[in-house]
């Protein structure tokens, strides 16, 4: 079963709007073998480590070489790790949102 870890909004000048993890609301609900306090810190690095990426894709549309943002504003899958998917929006604002869901280990998600 999938599961949604944490959420990100980012202003367009990088600063947090709203960051949200599952460990802020519960954090004996514990699924790795880090202290809930070091799980909310590893998701809140992989948040900001998308916003470089984001940038760079979301500044030029494709096959562009101005910088016009691209009609749409879902980026898709930003990057994927062992446990985690991390997938993005840009909304024309350059407002960032970011989602972390989980894959359970032996499944695969199309």
């Amino acid at each position: 079963m999938l599961q949604v870890v944490a959420i990100g909004v980012i202003g367009k000048d990088n600063r947090p709007l709203i960051i949200r993890t599952k460990y802020d609301y519960s954090p004996e609900q514990n699924d790795s073998l880090l202290e809930p306090e070091a799980e909310k810190l590893k998701l809140h690095l992989l948040l900001y480590s998308c916003l470089d990426f984001m940038d760079e894709t979301g500044t030029k549309a494709p096959g562009s070489t101005s910088s016009v943002a691209a009609r749409d504003p879902f980026m898709g899958l930003l990057t994927q790790m062992d446990q985690y998917r991390i997938y993005g929006l840009m909304s024309t604002t350059r407002t960032r949102v970011m989602l972390i869901i989980t894959i359970p280990s032996g499944q695969v998600v199309r």
